[in-house]
């Protein structure tokens, strides 16, 4: 309980850091890859008030520290938004986060522009992800089986 106090307090100041000014995050991992290399320094912006289908973020995952994953959709549940994100190589999305838990948007650095100034067909294909993901939850409720936004996501990570 102590490490997840921990980590929530030093990641609420990295978040206001990010508010005032960009901050560098470092990448390790290649499942934005080709767009974001492994070891690339990546500037992210503090959190916005909304983010879009398509948008490339750096996010707190539970167990897995800072992410650098693209947002698939949202939606509201129990009063508050959920945000699906997924890598551009992951087959599943990540569990749905909270906006607290988000950093804020990729707007430059050692990446490639298609990161910063998202192309329409990223956009797209963000958007068709998600509506597997819909589709794949209404599917088994309308079977019978209790199924959740939360379970269609994978918990185990495919990439981090």
């Amino acid at each position: 309980m102590d490490a997840l106090r921990g980590t929530m307090s030093w990641f609420a100041t990295l978040r206001l850091m990010a508010a005032d000014n960009r901050v560098q995050v470092v990448v390790k991992g290649h499942c934005m890859a080709p767009l974001v290399a492994d070891g690339a320094r990546v500037e992210v912006t503090g959190p916005a008030a909304i983010y879009w289908p398509g948008d490339v973020v750096v996010l707190l995952i539970a167990g897995r520290g800072l992410t650098i994953h693209r947002v698939i959709g949202s939606y509201r549940r129990a009063g508050r938004w959920r945000y699906l994100t997924q890598a551009d190589s992951a087959e599943r999305p990540d569990p749905p986060v909270f906006p607290e838990l988000i950093l804020g948007r990729v707007l430059g650095g050692e990446c490639a522009l298609a990161v910063v100034k998202v192309p329409l067909r990223h956009r797209l294909h963000a958007v068709v992800r998600f509506l597997r993901v819909v589709l794949r939850v209404l599917a088994r409720r309308t079977i019978g089986w209790s199924w959740s936004l939360r379970r269609a996501a994978s918990d185990r990570p495919e990439c981090g």
